[in-house]
């Protein structure tokens, strides 16, 4: 019976390449990742641009990852396993989201899975670059209170709350390496898939 691991996020997970491509399939992390596990299966839902709010003014709807994620996530069942990796869009204009909002958003979204998946995995995902956040600072100079805040922190105080598996991408991959700073190379996408996919496969229980 396939291992089926629904990975939800933003275009770090559906692979964007500086320039508007995409990685091929073979060189995605959520791809990478469920070869690691027996008969896993990757279902790629990730999204340009998703954050994780459930509502706000001055996001697209449909990049809204809290209020679409049910929906999604139902579409995808039968499912043994979630990957849930957001929050550096919500850093970025014209949301500019503590932590702590980003935190309780997912911790919103990790309560909706437990109804549907046996095994989460939350994701702390990869730091943009600091000379990308510098530039940006100079021209957007309310970024600095949001980005001296710790993301990977909040996430993993949800994660234990939630009793749920975390993992912080920043202990492989220091922060965004594609170039642009704020996607990952193709290498990134190697290392983080390898070892999400050894992480998945100590924590997915049996079917």
């Amino acid at each position: 019976m396939a291992c089926r691991i629904l990975f939800y996020g933003d275009s770090n997970t559906w692979g964007y390449m500086p320039g508007g491509e995409r990685y091929p399939a073979h060189s995605r992390f959520p791809v990478i990742a469920a070869k690691a596990l027996a008969n896993g299966v990757a279902i790629e839902e990730g999204l340009n641009g998703r954050n994780c709010c459930f509502s706000h003014p001055l996001a697209d709807p449909e990049l809204l990852g809290g209020a679409t994620f049910a929906e999604i996530c139902q579409r995808a069942l039968p499912l043994n396993a979630l990957c849930l990796m957001l929050g550096t869009n919500d850093c970025m204009p014209p949301l500019y989201r503590s932590p702590s909002d980003i935190a309780h958003d997912q911790q919103r979204i990790i309560r909706q899975a437990k109804a549907f998946v046996p095994t989460i995995l939350l994701l702390s995902p990869v730091p943009i670059s600091q000379q990308w956040m510098q530039e940006f600072e100079e021209e957007m100079g309310a970024l600095r209170a949001v980005r001296l805040q710790p993301l990977n922190t909040a996430l993993e105080e949800v994660a234990k709350e939630e009793g749920v598996a975390f993992f912080d991408t920043q202990t492989l991959v220091p922060e965004a390496d594609a170039g642009d700073g704020l996607h990952l190379s193709a290498q990134a996408h190697t290392i983080l898939g390898t070892t999400i996919g050894a992480l998945l496969a100590t924590i997915i229980q049996p079917s």
